[in-house]
């Protein structure tokens, strides 16, 4: 069986994907409660089954092809802005620099 995978952004030689989480889509607890329905494409979802499956997403990725992941939520970027988003993404990738 084929899995296909798309991710946001990937950059190979740290095996690490940045992941841009929509705060509707992706259900930001922040925001949502565990039992809201917040996707109005997948509105049978609850927030935690949306988690659920964000979280089997990110294992899958590290168990299978030890890929880490970093997510940014639209939240943060939309109160941080673009530079300080990207100085803070800059920070987390070098913790994931391998020599």
């Amino acid at each position: 069986m084929l899995t296909v995978i798309f991710l946001d952004y990937y950059i190979e030689n740290l095996k690490l994907t940045i992941e841009f989480n929509g705060d509707l889509w992706h259900g930001n607890p922040e925001i949502y409660k565990n039992t809201d329905r917040p996707n109005p494409f997948h509105e049978n979802l609850t927030t935690s089954e949306i988690w659920e499956k964000d979280r089997k997403r990110k294992d899958y990725l590290k168990t299978k092809y030890d890929i880490d992941t970093i997510i940014i939520w639209e939240k943060d970027y939309k109160k941080d802005g673009m530079d300080i988003t990207i100085k803070k993404l800059l920070e987390e990738i070098k913790k994931y620099e391998r020599l």
